[in-house]
């Protein structure tokens, strides 16, 4: 079971996973696209993004298969990376064609694949590895609507996180997954 947290860049995501990761000792799957951004500086937007879907897959299937524990804790989520297409298709950083790429491996693994995902607010100032001039609090607003949007849009349910501080957003998570078996 894959319990996935979402939303747009610099929201607090990761410091969420590693203290729950501490708290629980749940198995996490790292971030996958910092990490692609600072192998592949040079790379393409589009050949990024389809990168950073596969990495997705092959570290959460990795951490699934590695721990025999009722739940994985992933860093992001293969949605994650079709609404950021789709934000680069926008701004014309990427094709249609390419983006159609992405949103047909994303939508034919992604459906089923989480458990739960939730989504995380925005409450600290963005300062992005994804290099785009254009990364601002005007983008990241622009990126919290497109996942809201693509949620609603393919009926996936998500949890939001509207919590600031770190102990709050730890006690929700804590009493959600609580509230669905998943913590022991």
């Amino acid at each position: 079971m894959i319990v996935a947290f979402s939303g747009s860049h610099q929201v607090g995501k990761t410091t969420l996973v590693n203290e729950l990761k501490k708290r629980f000792r749940l198995p996490v799957v790292n971030e996958v696209a910092e990490k692609i951004h600072k192998l592949y500086p040079e790379m393409g937007y589009f050949h990024k993004e389809l990168l950073m879907v596969f990495e997705q897959i092959r570290e959460e299937n990795r951490v699934l298969k590695n721990n025999n524990t009722k739940i994985i804790i992933a860093d992001r989520c293969v949605w994650d990376m079709l609404v950021y297409s789709a934000w680069l298709k926008e701004k014309g950083l990427i094709t249609e064609e390419e983006y159609s790429i992405i949103e047909a491996i994303v939508e034919t693994v992604g459906k089923e694949r989480y458990s739960l995902i939730f989504f995380v607010r925005p409450v600290i100032e963005v300062n992005s590895f994804r290099q785009i001039d254009v990364f601002d609090r005007k983008a990241q607003r622009e990126i919290d609507k497109m996942f809201e949007k693509f949620f609603r849009e393919r009926n996936i349910n998500y949890i939001e996180i509207k919590e600031k501080d770190l102990e709050e957003r730890v006690k929700f998570v804590s009493e959600v997954l609580s509230k669905y078996q998943l913590l022991l």
